[in-house]
């Protein structure tokens, strides 16, 4: 093991070798019995992750509050049952009417199209002209 492996691994995952990969430990042990550097890096990463343990993040104090009020309300055993949100049926319908636009959409373009795939029409007349628009006078 390199010592530029080593400090990768370190970084990624700490001082405590538990949390390593199993094919690296052995090799991270001989690599730290006979380089001082790193000897030193682990102690390093050691002091680092001593100092991220005490981190304790901020605790929201309103949703705890809110939690415990609503958790207190319940009375002694009784179930609670959580529901998934169910789909209104404007909101279905407008779902259904926006999946069978596009199928309609996409049949259409395909049967005005031509042929491109197996040689048959002209890319660029596909685009400049009017097509089946044309006869309307559009």
């Amino acid at each position: 093991m390199t010592f530029e492996r080593f400090k990768e691994l370190l970084d990624a995952f700490g001082a405590d070798f538990k949390r390593w990969p199993e094919t690296e430990r052995a090799a991270a042990s001989a690599l730290i019995a006979r380089e001082p550097a790193a000897r030193a890096a682990l102690a390093e990463a050691r002091r680092l992750d001593a100092l991220l343990d005490l981190y304790a993040p901020p605790a929201n104090r309103a949703a705890e509050t809110r939690l415990r009020t609503a958790l207190d309300a319940v009375p002694a055993g009784a179930t609670v049952t959580v529901r998934a949100a169910r789909l209104s049926w404007p909101r279905a319908a407008a779902l259904a009417a926006t999946l069978l636009l596009g199928v309609a959409t996409g049949m259409v373009a395909s049967n005005l199209a031509p042929d491109v795939a197996n040689g048959e029409g002209d890319g660029v007349r596909l685009v400049l002209d009017a097509g089946p628009l044309e006869g309307l006078g559009l």
